[in-house]
């Protein structure tokens, strides 16, 4: 969680602990930036806002649930640099890095998606679901 935030500056009061395996979607009717950052802040890997429609929540769902399906056990490498989706451990020639969620987020969406051009928007999007420490 961001320092200095406390959690019940969340829309649920609470701090998520965020992990390779659970995923948080928040339903809000609170729409204001700011709760929307102070839930992505404190864990929750997405955020939305009533009135939504059922295909927008279900495209979501799939969306957190296939990153991880394809995340499992999978390391990826771009020349020297080689990242473990499931440790979550990068590294260049075999000797660990030390990255912040936030680090982490942007390098594992780019290696994921090697050989096509990622947006501007695309990423910010990614990463506004990762966690600063």
């Amino acid at each position: 969680m961001a320092s200095g935030m406390a959690p019940s500056s969340t829309p649920c009061g609470q701090t998520y602990l965020p992990d390779c395996e659970t995923k948080v979607l928040i339903l809000s009717a609170r729409g204001e930036v700011s709760v929307k950052v102070s839930g992505l802040d404190a864990g929750a890997n997405d955020y939305l806002t009533k009135p939504f429609h059922l295909d927008e929540l279900a495209a979501r769902i799939r969306s957190l649930t296939l990153i991880r399906f394809t995340q499992s056990d999978i390391v990826l490498t771009c020349g020297k640099l080689s990242f473990d989706t499931k440790a979550r451990i990068a590294s260049v020639d075999s000797e660990a890095l030390s990255l912040t969620r936030k680090e982490t987020g942007i390098m594992e969406y780019l290696m994921l998606n090697q050989g096509r051009p990622v947006s501007q928007e695309e990423l910010i999007e990614h990463v506004a679901r990762e966690c600063d420490e």
